[in-house]
């Protein structure tokens, strides 16, 4: 009596390999950019936490730490703000505070060149400027001397885009972009779109759901008395250039910072 044994057929397998292999091409991707984006947000909150207890500080002393000196590091910082317990050391950014006593502004680089360089000042600003980035030494978190680099600031563009300040409190006009900076659409978003940061900023719940190559931008803030917020881009043709942080219109008219100039 013949005996069959039931099995997978060497076609079979290849078909499935194909579908792991397309699979593993297209979310491994996905995943390492949520993992990024983890990574610059919880540097972006270290930024406010410290900028917040650095108020503190001022309000207590009339000055900012780590006044009279001008500079202090990654350690020094936790040491101070995070209770010594090297959190912030193992994080994936390095930390810097310079300025004097009477303003500060602190950076985080990144120890991973995939991600974004941010720094806040002591107006609350926050920025993907970092200028000329200068470590200092673990040794020497207290004194002004330390050993020091100068990583070139990155350069301004789809992938390394932040939003201004304004977007960041509560709701504006924001328009979704190509990754050259064109206004563009989905089936679901088309024209101006009235938005808050954690809806279509970095993160939010709109931008996670954003295929590869769009974007949004904030382009114009709401007015301050009336709460009312407008768009250009209802009749679409709006065009972000990146290295400016400028819109401009069909018509020519120039937006910057969430106003026509």
């Amino acid at each position: 009596m013949n005996r069959f044994k039931n099995g997978f057929t060497l076609i079979e397998l290849l078909i499935i390999c194909a579908i792991i292999a397309i699979l593993s091409a297209i979310g491994i991707p996905i995943y390492q950019g949520y993992q990024s984006k983890f990574k610059e947000e919880s540097a972006q909150n270290n930024l406010r936490s410290i900028r917040m207890t650095q108020s503190e500080i001022f309000r207590d002393t009339k000055s900012y730490y780590p006044c009279p000196s001008t500079k202090t590091n990654s350690s020094g910082i936790d040491k101070e703000m995070f209770g010594g317990k090297g959190d912030l050391l193992k994080s994936e950014y390095d930390y810097e505070i310079t300025g004097g006593c009477s303003s500060f502004k602190v950076y985080a680089y990144p120890k991973n060149g995939s991600l974004r360089c941010y720094s806040i000042d002591n107006t609350g600003i926050l920025s993907s400027d970092c200028g000329s980035f200068s470590i200092v030494s673990s040794s020497s978190s207290s004194s002004s001397s330390s050993s020091t680099s100068s990583p070139t600031s990155p350069t301004k563009s789809f992938d390394t885009y932040i939003a201004p300040a304004y977007a960041m409190d509560g709701v504006n006009a924001w328009i979704l972009v190509d990754p050259a900076g064109n206004q563009t659409s989905l089936p679901w978003v088309s024209g101006g779109i009235v938005c808050s940061y954690d809806v279509c900023g970095a993160g939010g719940s709109f931008d996670k759901m954003l295929p590869s190559g769009y974007k949004f931008v904030a382009e114009l803030a709401r007015d301050p008395i009336t709460g009312n917020v407008a768009s250009y881009g209802g009749s679409g043709g709006m065009k972000y250039d990146w290295s400016s942080d400028t819109w401009t219109t069909p018509s020519g008219i120039k937006i910057k910072d969430g106003k026509t100039i």
